[in-house]
């Protein structure tokens, strides 16, 4: 019987050329690591590669721009955060000159203490940040060209999703110094305050929006009842309350000779909620939480309800009320996942986040309307004067879905007829009576020009910063960071009226969200389960309340003579009713605990999955090799 065979033992001039070839092997690799610019960018986004629009731009360049970074790598203790993003900047920029050998220059200056380069750093606006020891750590850009100057004091590395947009838009601001000029009314407080020492008002800066806008446009405001200036490249209206006739009429003017607009409305800012919070909008009596320009849209043949609210199912968002409730789904804030529409604004965008938005709909069969976001085939209205008062749990119960999709931002394009067919209003009635008996002309234009382009968007929310970025700090710095792609929509809105749409697709560029949508469906169908359950629930609370209320009316009726005996069988079925609806309250506690268990039952399957799967998987690879290795198998 043959013996299996035994490995044979490794001579000695094997052993050694294994060894050094362990040794040489990390060494040749490092080596050419340095030495050769292959990169491979794995990302689904491509963050770490140039993207197209940043090179489209780059072929704008006609004069030579200068990037020039200025860091201090000798600095002690340097956060590590901070480090690896200044590397990531150093790759970024090469990549840049890679794409424009002959355009684009960098050079990296160490500003070390009492150097010229430092006393260059800070006479170009450069803000040094000193550190625990009392070192000073520079880590900002100056990029040069066309005879201007651009500067970004200290880059951040909460920054970095935006890094690729921070650079090209220097470029571009280096190319076309020249802005565009754009004028916004709003009833929201996105221009900040000055300060008032008297009042004891402190000073706010702008919303982030609105820096964002100025860095691009020339931002001017616009008052309610003011005059438009003639050189407005478009004008936004956003969240518009007490416009005057006088105003309106001079918006349509301004529309249909050419000027695009933006009408942004809400028929509940939960920013106004927040800021005013003693207001709201109670008994429908319509509070300041809700805002429309009823002159123009319904002029138009735009149909948009300022008092209702739309609900989605299929678009909502999990919240947490306290940090020991599971997620729940929160109809009224509607999410957005890799949004789609026939218009730049979304190219890139990745999340977007509404709040208790409205809807329209377009009755002018002569309007081309481009969808930029719709509801699905689950969403439905409820009033929006109930919002305040209605809690997160039995939100369900108000929204019925009535199977059709409702536009929340649309672009509108073509012929619009005049809102104001009797011509420019008059604040004084009798003056109209007048003009209408002499029978002035009538100058005003009574339809477009030519094709009009108008964006409407049914939720302001989206234009403040609350639900779009966050605050962080990085040594002594402060600065916003997205949280969102909500900011980038709404400048790309502007940037697609007022033109300009080279950086669009950068501006989402970075934040990507990738939830465990397995996991969300599988909770969204057990709650699909329990709300069935939960709905039975409330119809047989809401007949046993109307039985307790015609009992109760019943009992108090003085013109009623009643018998004692009737007396008592009435009292007798009250205990009865409040019996019953203490037992529906505490089944429908019981039906959200069993629901509560089930999604945590949820997030520990996922998390044992985790633990377990992948160490499993790499122990029976290993238990295989280790069967494999051994003699005679």
């Amino acid at each position: 019987m043959p013996q299996p065979s035994r490995p044979q033992p490794m001579n000695l001039a094997r052993k050694i050329f294994l060894a050094v070839l362990c040794i040489l092997a990390p060494l040749v690799v490092t080596y050419l690591a340095q030495r050769v610019s292959w990169r491979m960018d794995w990302t689904s986004e491509g963050l770490y590669s140039l993207s197209q629009p940043s090179r489209d731009i780059l072929e704008q360049i006609e004069e030579p721009i200068e990037f020039t970074l200025y860091y201090t790598p000798d600095v002690e203790d340097i956060p590590a955060s901070i480090r690896n993003f200044a590397q990531r900047v150093k790759t970024m920029l090469y990549e840049y000159t890679k794409a424009a050998p002959n355009r684009i220059t960098v050079d990296i200056a160490n500003p070390a203490p009492d150097t010229l380069i430092e006393e260059e750093a800070v006479g170009a606006g450069l803000s040094g940040q000193r550190m625990a020891n009392g070192e000073v750590l520079y880590l900002g850009l100056v990029a040069k060209g066309n005879g201007g100057e651009r500067v970004i004091p200290f880059l951040l590395p909460a920054r970095e999703p935006a890094l690729e947009y921070d650079l090209s838009r220097l470029i571009l601001d280096l190319i076309h110094p020249e802005k565009p000029k754009i004028g916004i009314l709003t009833s929201l407080n996105l221009w900040g305050k000055e300060a008032n020492l008297v009042q004891g008002v402190r000073a706010e800066p702008p919303s982030i929006l609105i820096q964002e806008l100025q860095r691009l446009f020339e931002v001017v405001p616009l008052g309610r009842r003011g005059d438009i200036p003639e050189d407005l490249d478009m004008i936004a209206l956003i969240h518009p309350r007490g416009v005057s006739d006088q105003m309106a009429f001079a918006l349509d003017q301004y529309f249909l000779a050419g000027g695009p607009l933006l009408i942004a409305v809400d028929p509940s800012s939960a920013e106004v909620r927040r800021t005013h919070p003693n207001r709201n909008q109670l008994n429908g009596l319509g509070g300041p939480t809700e805002s429309d320009i009823p002159q123009l849209l319904s002029g138009w043949g735009i149909q948009y309800n300022s008092r209702r609210v739309v609900g989605d199912f299929e678009l909502a968002t999990n919240v947490r009320l306290s940090a020991e409730e599971p997620e729940l789904p929160h109809p009224l804030w509607l999410t957005f996942r890799d949004p789609e529409s026939e218009t730049p604004a979304t190219t890139g965008l990745n999340e977007i986040l509404l709040i208790e938005a409205g809807s329209f709909t377009v009755e002018n069969p002569n309007l081309r309307v481009t969808p930029i976001l719709e509801t699905t085939a689950q969403s439905g209205e409820m009033m929006a004067s109930s919002v305040p008062i209605t809690g997160v749990e039995n939100l369900p119960q108000q929204i019925s879905p009535d199977g059709r999709s409702e536009f929340i931002a649309a672009l509108l394009q073509g012929v619009f007829p005049t809102a104001f067919p009797d011509g420019e209003p008059s604040e004084n009635k009798e003056d109209d009576w007048i003009r209408q008996l002499e029978e002035e002309e009538d100058p005003s234009l009574k339809q477009s020009t030519g094709e009009s382009n108008l964006v409407i968007v049914t939720d302001t929310d989206l234009f403040t910063d609350r639900f779009g970025t966050e605050t962080v700090r990085y040594l002594s710095q402060q600065t916003t960071r997205r949280s969102n792609d909500n900011l980038a929509l709404a400048v790309n809105l502007f940037e697609l009226l007022a033109g300009g749409n080279e950086l669009v697709e950068l501006r989402g560029k970075g934040t990507v969200a990738r939830p465990f949508l397995r996991v969300e469906d599988l909770a969204a169908q057990a709650r699909v389960a329990y709300e069935k359950q939960l709905s039975q629930l409330e119809e047989e609370l809401i007949s046993v309340r109307n039985d307790i209320r015609g009992l109760e009316s019943e009992s108090t009726d003085e013109e009623k003579e009643i018998s004692p005996e009737a007396e008592a069988e009435i009292q007798q079925r009250l205990q009865d009713f409040r019996e019953k609806e203490v037992q529906l309250r505490r089944e429908q506690r019981e039906i959200r605990k069993e629901l509560r268990e089930e999604i945590r039952r949820l997030d520990r399957t996922l998390v044992l999955i985790n633990l377990l799967v992948v160490p499993g998987l790499i122990a029976l690879l290993a238990l295989q090799y280790f069967l494999r290795r051994r003699p005679g198998k």
